[in-house]
């Protein structure tokens, strides 16, 4: 089943080029921002896993890389988030890095985050 998704800003979706890294990005800042999420500890602390080096979040970007994009890409892990066909409305800033290409990405305020399954397996 397809996954759906879009980052909605100011009523209307972001146009960028989609990858597992801006998907992953999603699910983090949802579980950090509504404390609900696939992680024993939605925190940033608790989504990085703990080898991964410290970070001074918010005033650094929390890096993603295709390990983590990986990890976290799954329809098991999305459902436990917030994430649903009628998205989830970010309450802060949230901001990543994508190790692999060094693009930033920067959620805001107000953003609402959309990711669903669509489609049907026909039974």
């Amino acid at each position: 089943m397809p996954l759906e998704t879009r980052i909605v800003r100011d009523g209307a979706p972001l146009t960028m080029p989609w990858g597992s890294f801006h998907v992953a990005a999603m699910i983090v800042a949802a579980s950090i921002d509504s404390g609900q999420g696939p992680f024993d500890d939605n925190t940033v602390t608790g989504v990085l896993k703990p080898d991964h080096e410290p970070i001074d979040y918010p005033d650094q970007p929390i890096p993603l890389g295709p390990g983590d994009a990986f990890r976290l890409c799954d329809y098991a892990v999305i459902a436990r988030t917030p994430l649903s066909y009628d998205g989830y409305v970010l309450k802060a800033k949230h901001h990543f890095v994508d190790t692999s290409d060094e693009e930033d990405l920067v959620l805001l305020p107000g953003d609402k985050l959309v990711a669903y399954r669509t489609g049907s397996l026909g039974l």
